[in-house]
């Protein structure tokens, strides 16, 4: 799940403020990215509760280790993303 939620985040990282792909094509990705992060969240957050928790792409290795983060943060981004 985290890989999966590494690469929506580093995708919404790198589209953000771009010019040249057309403004409905950046809709759909932004939105699919969020979708899948969103999706991939709720299981972690279903199975584990509590789990860590990031919104932007993890680029080091010393960025990885985060303390849980409390599952209310969680589904609010969540439904944020939704």
């Amino acid at each position: 799940y985290y890989q999966t939620i590494n690469a929506a985040n580093a995708l919404l990282a790198g589209i953000k403020g771009s010019t040249t792909i057309p403004a409905a094509t950046l809709t759909r990705i932004e939105s699919e990215a969020k979708f899948i992060r969103a999706l991939s969240y709720f299981h972690l957050v279903e199975f584990f509760g509590p789990v860590p928790f990031r919104t932007e792409p993890v680029n080091d290795v010393s960025q990885a280790a985060n303390p849980r983060t409390p599952t209310e943060t969680i589904y609010r981004q969540i439904e944020q993303d939704l």
